[in-house]
């Protein structure tokens, strides 16, 4: 799968507060986690990581997950 094919797929996303902070992170792929006072802001910043991991995989040759 490409990273664009990953990012566009449906995966599941976990939501939870921590403080202040809005913590959102994709359980399938390890490390891939985002933070920020307000929801919207985090699942944007969720977004970076999402592509910053998958491009990570491709580099190092780590199959993506599918998801669930």
């Amino acid at each position: 799968m490409t990273p664009n094919e990953a990012i566009a797929k449906p995966y599941l996303v976990r939501v939870s507060r921590e403080g202040a902070f809005w913590v959102v992170e994709m359980p399938k792929w390890p490390g891939c986690i985002a933070h920020s006072i307000t929801l919207p802001d985090a699942m944007v910043e969720l977004v970076g990581s999402r592509r910053l991991w998958v491009e990570d995989c491709a580099e190092r040759g780590i199959e993506i997950p599918d998801p669930s």
